[in-house]
């Protein structure tokens, strides 16, 4: 079992207007800073709100009769589902400093197969493949 705890206080958000007033090719938040009145939108002005979230990852191996073992793992993410808001910050956005997504509580299982076989290559030295299906 293994686990690790995430915390931050906030980061800080790039903000825009949302449009290329400048005609410069929109495809960067830095070109999107002019406003239709001439002012400049600040550069990193917002801070999103603090986050916290646990993943825990829980992870066996079962071995087999005939060199053959199963791997067993569980993992979830945000385990105790604090919301972790993300709050957009383009200007012309009607969802302008509203929350707009969260990181929500996940999982995941996995099971794997492992056969070990002999490569055929000095077998009296224990050198295995391994084979996974």
């Amino acid at each position: 079992m293994s686990g690790i705890h995430y915390a931050s206080a906030g980061d800080r958000s790039a903000t825009s207007y949302g449009g290329d007033l400048r005609n410069l090719g929109a495809g960067s938040v830095e070109r999107q800073r002019l406003r239709p009145d001439g002012s400049i939108v600040p550069r990193n002005d917002f801070t999103q709100p603090s986050r916290n979230r646990t993943n825990v990852r829980i992870q066996q191996r079962v071995a087999l009769p005939h060199r053959v073992a199963i791997d067993v793992m569980a993992e979830a993410f945000n385990v105790f589902n604090r919301p972790n808001w993300t709050i957009t910050t383009q200007e012309q956005s009607p969802q302008y400093l509203k929350r707009t997504a969260a990181e929500n509580r996940t999982m995941q299982f996995r099971v794997q197969g492992d056969v070990l076989t002999d490569t055929g290559r000095d077998r009296g030295s224990g050198i295995r493949d391994q084979v996974r299906y």
